[in-house]
């Protein structure tokens, strides 16, 4: 039916035909493209494994979009691709660098009891978290700080052994912020932070 190396419109028509068709157009699609993929992702600070997925989750949107009439006729295959390519890498990149900064955010906070200066608007603002800190207790401070750097129940608990399951590290940050509310509320000092405080521990992210 369709001579090789196929046309874009050639892979197409395989795809939207189903079966055998289909597996011999994304077949000649992922061999096309390989080494795209991995070129891109590995002079992009990724390795063998990230450039794998990126190639295999790219073909998978596109035989999706065109599964779902998304693709334009005229438009190039590989073109698209290469997009679709950058697009996962970017999200893939984005995700590894948050992950690592909250490793390093924690590693701050393990070695300072007060929260990195990154979070610190002025030093009057750093006396008065540290005051909090005193107030609250440390597992309060440090389950509360986790919290407001994305950190899930089920993450807080991996690193908090002494909670039980992920219920109980809610049922503590629900504690915490009531505490924590109060202490503001009755200290006039502190009332002119508030604004600062509640974005800082009360962001759910």
């Amino acid at each position: 039916m369709f001579g090789a190396p196929y046309s874009d419109n050639d892979l197409v028509e395989m795809i939207l035909a189903g079966g055998e068709q289909e597996n011999k157009a994304i077949a000649y699609i992922l061999k096309r493209n390989r080494k795209k993929a991995y070129h891109l992702v590995l002079q992009r600070y990724g390795n063998q494994e990230d450039a794998k997925d990126v190639w295999l989750e790219g073909v998978t949107q596109l035989v999706l979009m065109i599964e779902a009439g998304k693709f334009r006729s005229g438009h190039s295959i590989d073109a698209l691709l290469w997009r679709i390519f950058e697009r996962i890498w970017f999200k893939m990149l984005s995700k590894n660098n948050k992950e690592q900064e909250k490793t390093e955010k924690l590693k701050l906070m393990e070695t300072n009891p007060d929260p990195p200066d990154l979070f610190i608007i002025n030093q009057e603002l750093r006396a008065i978290l540290k005051k909090l800190s005193t107030f609250l207790g440390d597992d309060c401070f440090k389950v509360l700080y986790l919290q407001a750097q994305s950190y899930k129940a089920e993450e807080i608990r991996e690193k908090m052994p002494q909670f039980s399951s992920a219920q109980a590290v809610m049922n503590r940050i629900y504690r915490c912020k009531q505490r924590l509310s109060k202490e503001i509320e009755t200290n006039e000092a502190l009332q002119v932070y508030l604004d600062q405080l509640r974005t800082f521990y009360f962001n759910d992210k």
